[in-house]
C-alpha cells in the first residue's frame, strides 16, 4: 500500500506521479458525468457516472465493472445464463444478475469471441468451472446494453513519420471517421512497442481499437485483420 499524502519535515509534499494522474483522470470523469448542482445535491448523468467509477475500480483490477442500481429490480437470470459486457482490453465478460447483484463468473478473449461469431449484449448459456473456464456456449438471445465503450473498427496503420515519429507506428482513422480529441483536434493513437511486437504489426494493416468514451487514454488496441 502507497503511503498517504503528507508533508515531509522540511515542508515539502511527496506524491506518486503516476497516482496523481490516474486520480485526476477519474475526477474529470466524475466532473463530466456532473449535469446539476443545487442546494448541496450534485445530479450525475447515470451513463457518465457507471463510466466513471468502472475506470476508477480498473485503476486497480480491470476485471472489475461498475453498475448504477435504481429501484427497479433488475430481471433475474438463470444460473447457467450469462450476459455478454465489453471489455476496453478487448473480449467481453459473462456475467451473471440474480436480482439484487451482478456477478462477472467468467471472460472470453476477442479471439474466442469472434471465432464464436458473438457480440456484446448477447445472451449465453455456458458452462463455467472452478477455474473460470468457458465451454459450451450457445447464444440464447440479444440485449441492448448501455456500455461507455467506443469502438473504431477496420482502422489503418500509419507510419509516424508524419509527425516526427520515427519507427512508431499510428492510428489517425478509418474509411469514415477520423480519430478527434473532446475539443474536435485530431488524436493520432500511437501504439506502443509492445503491441507493434506482439501483434507483428506493419503499415497498412487493419485494426480495431476500444476506449472508453471521452477518456482517449484508455484507447487499446484489440483486434488485427
Amino acid at each position: 500500500m502507497s503511503k498517504p499524502i503528507m508533508p515531509s519535515t522540511n515542508g515539502t509534499v511527496q506524491i506518486d506521479l503516476k497516482a496523481y494522474q490516474q486520480w485526476q483522470q477519474l475526477t474529470k470523469l466524475l466532473v463530466a458525468a456532473q449535469v446539476e448542482s443545487k442546494d448541496r445535491i450534485v445530479k450525475f448523468d447515470a451513463k457518465k457516472l457507471t463510466t466513471a467509477l468502472t475506470y476508477g475500480l480498473q485503476l486497480s483490477d480491470s476485471a472489475l465493472r461498475a453498475e448504477i442500481v435504481n429501484g427497479s429490480a433488475p430481471s433475474v437470470i438463470p444460473q447457467s445464463h450469462y450476459t455478454l459486457w465489453p471489455r476496453v482490453e478487448g473480449g467481453v465478460d459473462l456475467v451473471w444478475s440474480n436480482g439484487d447483484k451482478t456477478i462477472k463468473k467468467g471472460l472470453l478473449s476477442e479471439i474466442e469471441l469472434r471465432q464464436k461469431a458473438l457480440i456484446g449484449g448477447d445472451i449465453v448459456s455456458a458452462k463455467i468451472n472452478d477455474a473460470k473456464q468457458v465451454s459450451d456456449i450457445r447464444k440464447l438471445d440479444h440485449v441492448n446494453i448501455e456500455s461507455e465503450l467506443m469502438t473504431l473498427t477496420r482502422a489503418f496503420i500509419e507510419s509516424g513519420d508524419m509527425l516526427g515519429m520515427p519507427e512508431r507506428l499510428i492510428v489517425t482513422h478509418n474509411n469514415k471517421t477520423t480519430l478527434v480529441d473532446d475539443s474536435g483536434m485530431p488524436y493520432p493513437y500511437v501504439i506502443p512497442q509492445s503491441v507493434v511486437a506482439q501483434m507483428q504489426l506493419q503499415v497498412g494493416d487493419q485494426v480495431d481499437l476500444r476506449w472508453y468514451a471521452h477518456d482517449l487514454m484508455t484507447m487499446r488496441l484489440i483486434w488485427r485483420y
